[in-house]
């Protein structure tokens, strides 16, 4: 493959996960270790949830593995797998004590995930092979308090260990219960009433699993890929969060808080391209005055592979407009204007649209708001559907403006503003008549504005409509039609003119095959009137 190439096209589009591909293929099979750490690099720093390609790095750069590992787990810190790959690399390359210690952050950190089953047992052969009972005894207890699967299996083998262990050692660290315990003398006793508490926190523990266990039977795809997920599995997380924010709900805890970050974590590593779970996640801790924690989400999210979505930043701004800081929220759209140049248009507009919120009466504030839309018309100006949405846009707000000037009897301002927006639509019409939207807005603006100058003011679009070639398809004529029958009815003197309108309605074939009507009709006060009730597709039969 031609490396320069792939680079030179990845600086085009850095999230295209074909080409990163066929550069990983290269660097797998090249001998070159800066070109390996080149790739790998920079592919991780754009998809580091992507924990598997974490172990192949480490593996084609082992003198540099150790540190490889210990990224993958600050890149993907809720991945149990990502923990195993660690784990598993320190039990064959690291001292006794090191290996411990990152056994204990990862059942810390992933733990008490459902599926973390595999890194218990890991950690358990780990301890026996170290022939440390007492370090056993201690997993054992943590592990019933995980809500995990394998729970009974887990629960068994702890049996079987404890019949050979001290009363001491299998005591749990509760004051009440060891008062209690001192009072019995018979040792066989003491081991019962022991493994009595201990059962009754298997019991509260089975009772959490069985509680989640219909969300995580229907977990198909806990890792993340670039490929769609499933819409059942978007639905299972969903449900799965509004399980776990009423729980929160019903008992403000700090257990129970981790419960709901430990859901979305999971839920994130799936759905990291969901631009809605970041935002609800956010939202969640911004609906509890947790706004630093909802702040560092959104963070998060503009730097995470979501960054190519749009809707992340907007959704950003608008949480520090509520926030009251109006820098920062300036700041994002500067950013994500520059960010997203194909989609500049939609930022320009969210941008117009939170300075008309901040001072709606400020004269100099309507400047800028039309100096922004200039700016925008300028940079947007190579792309037709960006040029309609700001015309759009624009007149509207001049429309406001017009409407306002109008409550203030203001009537030479308001017909200036008036003009030119009729002014924006209009050359935004003569550049690109494709769009139905711009004919419907021009439509509803000169009904809002035209006064008596309504139908003359909407000429052109009824010349528009009988060209050949007409500049709307077949199916956005039929919708824009009747509304120019309705404008006709209601401000033309010549019914000969809504009646051509009509004919060209009733003779659209796309008009019949909505009917469901073979096209024998006769006009009866404006309405068709079906004849012939035949169905197409009978008559496409014969």
């Amino acid at each position: 493959m031609d490396l320069d190439n792939s680079i030179t096209s990845l600086h085009e589009n850095t999230l295209d996960y074909t080409i990163w591909t066929e550069l990983l293929h290269a660097a797998e099979i090249s001998t070159d270790i800066q070109l390996i750490r080149s790739i790998y690099t920079s592919f991780l720093s754009y998809f580091p949830l992507f924990f598997g390609y974490w172990k192949k790095f480490a593996k084609l750069d082992p003198d540099r593995a150790f540190e490889i590992y210990q990224q993958s787990v600050k890149s993907v810190p809720h991945s149990v797998d990502a923990w195993i790959f660690y784990c598993d690399y320190c039990v064959a390359k690291r001292d006794e004590n090191h290996t411990r210690l990152v056994f204990q952050e990862a059942t810390k950190t992933v733990g008490s995930n459902f599926l973390s089953h595999l890194l218990w047992n890991k950690y358990l052969e780990w301890e026996f092979s170290k022939k440390k009972p007492q370090n056993i005894t201690k997993i054992f207890l943590q592990i019933l308090q995980q809500p995990i699967q394998q729970l009974r299996y887990f629960w068994e083998s702890f049996t079987n260990h404890a019949s050979s262990r001290p009363i001491e050692e299998l005591t749990p660290d509760d004051e009440d219960f060891k008062k209690k315990l001192s009072e019995i003398t018979d040792d066989l006793m003491k081991f019962q009433e022991v493994m009595k508490y201990h059962e009754s926190t298997l019991v509260q523990t089975v009772k959490k699993m069985n509680e989640v266990i219909p969300f995580e039977n229907n977990i198909k795809r806990p890792f993340f890929h670039i490929k769609p997920l499933d819409t059942k599995e978007i639905l299972n997380w969903n449900q799965y969060l509004n399980f776990a924010e009423a729980k929160y709900e019903e008992n403000k805890n700090e257990s129970n808080e981790e419960f709901v970050i430990r859901i979305y974590e999971r839920c994130l590593v799936p759905c990291v391209l969901y631009p809605n779970f970041w935002k609800r996640y956010a939202f969640f801790f911004e609906n509890n005055n947790k706004i630093d924690k909802a702040r560092g989400i959104f963070s998060r999210a503009t730097e995470s592979v979501i960054q190519n979505r749009p809707s992340i930043f907007i959704a950003f701004a608008e949480f520090e407009e509520r926030q009251k800081n109006f820098d920062r929220v300036n700041k994002i759209f500067e950013g994500s204007m520059k960010h997203f140049k194909d989609k500049a248009y939609e930022i320009y507009i969210l941008k117009t649209l939170f300075e008309k919120r901040q001072l709606k009466e400020d004269e100099k504030q309507e400047e800028k708001i039309l100096l922004i839309y200039e700016k925008a018309m300028e940079e947007c100006s190579k792309n037709d559907n960006s040029i309609m949405v700001l015309s759009i846009s624009m007149s509207q707000y001049l429309s406001y403006r017009a409407t306002i000037a109008n409550e203030n009897q203001d009537f030479k301002i308001e017909k200036i503003l008036i003009n030119k927006g009729r002014n924006i639509l209009n050359k935004a019409f003569e550049a690109s008549p494709k769009y139905k939207k711009l004919w419907t807005a021009i439509i509803n603006y000169e009904i809002l504005h035209g006064e008596e100058q309504i139908y003359q003011n909407c000429q052109f679009l009824y010349q528009q409509i009988f060209m050949d070639p007409c500049p709307l398809t077949q199916k956005d004529q039929l919708s824009i039609i009747p509304l120019l029958i309705d404008l006709c009815l209601n401000h033309s003197s010549d019914i000969k003119i809504v009646n051509k309108l009509e004919k060209l309605l009733y003779r659209n074939t796309l008009y019949h095959v909505k009917l469901g009507y073979d096209q024998s009709f006769e006009l009866y006060e404006g309405e068709p009137t079906i004849i012939n009730k035949q169905p197409i597709i009978q008559i496409q039969q014969k």
